[in-house]
């Protein structure tokens, strides 16, 4: 992963790490917190072991923390399988990661450096259309609602 800054006129890249990624799937697999001091990147396929010629769906989300120098993984965290596309909300705190191959949903709390799955939401009935911007999700508390505000 490349790591460019564009706040200024003169784009120059401010670090490259590995992490697991992949380019199947949707591109928003990278979001960064609104403070800038973190990135959360999502792994939704990998290498099969059994067979290097095929991919399998992963479960992975990648923290790197954007303030070190040089820049660094921090933790790399379990998902429900096909961690596909991920958003963190306006305050930064909550962190939304759509798990594509389950149809489920892994919410994360975001407080500075430490990440933690809250729960993983899984859909009401069938797999929902679209509908605005609110998804039917069940697992109930804080986290179901905070998620249904949130999407």
């Amino acid at each position: 992963m490349t790591i460019t800054d564009f706040r200024s006129s003169r784009r120059h890249v401010t670090g490259e790490l590995e992490v697991p990624t992949s380019v199947i799937g949707p591109p928003l697999s990278v979001a960064v917190a609104p403070d800038e001091s973190l990135a959360l990147v999502t792994s939704a396929m990998k290498i099969d072991p059994g067979d290097t010629t095929k991919q399998i769906p992963h479960d992975r989300l990648i923290v790197i923390d954007l303030r070190s120098s040089p820049r660094e993984v921090i933790a790399s965290l379990e998902t429900a399988v096909g961690a596909a596309r991920v958003s963190i909300d306006r305050p930064g705190s909550l962190a939304l990661l759509a798990n594509r191959s389950e149809g489920k949903v892994s919410v994360f709390s975001i407080r500075r450096e430490d990440i933690a799955r809250l729960q993983v939401l899984g859909f009401s009935g069938r797999r929902p259309k679209e509908t605005g911007r609110r998804l039917p999700v069940t697992g109930g508390g804080t986290a179901t609602r905070t998620a249904e505000k949130a999407l």
